[in-house]
């Protein structure tokens, strides 16, 4: 192993270790909101049961916002994909030293392809 090498490897690998808390931050949020938009709606459902029918009752302007954050979050993780595998991905390696062109090939290349050819322009305009 070269010197340097290791701090590379560090370096890479903390990289991932941001990315990965960065998205597992953003899952929990996700989560709290829709818990919270839950126990609201339930509350709200409750009094309003008293004073009207229940068919009378929607809640389409909370389920519209639930999906833009849902679209929101799905484009973001999309950006931050992209930019990963764009990038120098971590390898680690036991035996042999390949490059990393040599061990992934066109992989980065096919995963970044795929990502931009996801929906964004349907989730950034759902209405469209």
């Amino acid at each position: 192993m070269r010197r340097g090498d290791g701090e590379e490897a560090a370096d890479v690998g903390s990289k991932v270790a941001q990315l990965l808390a960065s998205a597992h931050k953003a899952v929990d949020a996700f989560e709290r909101d829709l818990d919270e938009t839950a126990k609201l709606r339930r509350k709200v459902l409750r009094r309003l049961v008293r004073v009207t029918r229940r068919d009378n009752i929607a809640f389409d302007g909370i389920e519209r916002i639930n999906i833009e954050l849902s679209l929101k979050n799905k484009i973001h993780l999309l950006d931050v994909l992209e930019e990963f595998f764009q990038g120098e991905l971590p390898v680690h390696q036991e035996a042999e030293k390949l490059t990393q062109d040599e061990l992934l090939g066109g992989r980065p290349a096919n995963a970044t392809d795929l990502v931009r050819s996801a929906s964004r322009t349907a989730w950034r305009n759902p209405s469209a």
